[in-house]
């Protein structure tokens, strides 16, 4: 598995740093003038495909959990939107004193799905950043107390950025939810949206 061990998947931690050499010297500036070259229907791509080097140059194939993320994402903006259209079809066609009744349903049905959203999300958060914390804590308790039992402290690998691109994507699915915006349909621009290099 040479390649330059594959493309020097999370070789690159010191893009971290916007004051890096590797990052204010190099890829920054080959960015700028890469994208000051795009069309422009592709400059949009161009940043993606950026930002995604940029993740994968840093955390390797750590870049499954943002991936899957915007897909979660993705799919959830687009069932709430969907929830939202269902609603504004029935309620044509009910009578002006059942409408009340058929929005508090539909936005029992959004509810839950954003709590689903969020449960799953801000869960795998704790799970991947705090379950070591939470463990330890509960070591020292259990010492404390002259309790044997010590419970395994879990490693996860932590993806850089998932505190900030989940809670940037929950923003979007309240958004959604909230009907402040629409769900976007292409998984492209989401995807922009959330990774996009400057930010993570």
């Amino acid at each position: 598995m040479q390649l330059s061990a594959l493309l020097f998947a999370g070789k690159y931690a010191s893009l971290t740093s916007f004051f890096s050499v590797a990052y204010l010297a190099v890829f920054l500036p080959v960015c700028l003038l890469l994208y000051s070259l795009m069309p422009g229907k592709s400059k949009k791509y161009f940043l993606l495909l950026a930002s995604a080097v940029f993740y994968w140059l840093i955390s390797g194939r750590l870049i499954v959990y943002l991936a899957l993320s915007v897909l979660s994402v993705h799919y959830f903006g687009l069932w709430l939107d969907r929830l939202h259209m269902q609603r504004d079809a029935q309620l044509k066609s009910v009578e002006k004193e059942n409408r009340r009744k058929y929005k508090k349903i539909f936005q029992r049905r959004c509810r839950l799905v954003l709590l689903f959203a969020v449960a799953l999300h801000i869960g795998a958060l704790l799970v991947i950043k705090y379950s070591p914390f939470f463990t330890s804590n509960i070591n020292t308790l259990l010492r404390a107390l002259h309790c044997s039992v010590q419970l395994d402290i879990p490693r996860y690998l932590m993806p850089i950025g998932i505190s900030f691109f989940t809670l940037q994507a929950l923003s979007y699915l309240i958004d959604v939810y909230r009907e402040t915006e629409k769900a976007d349909g292409n998984p492209f621009r989401l995807a922009l949206f959330l990774s996009f290099f400057p930010q993570i």
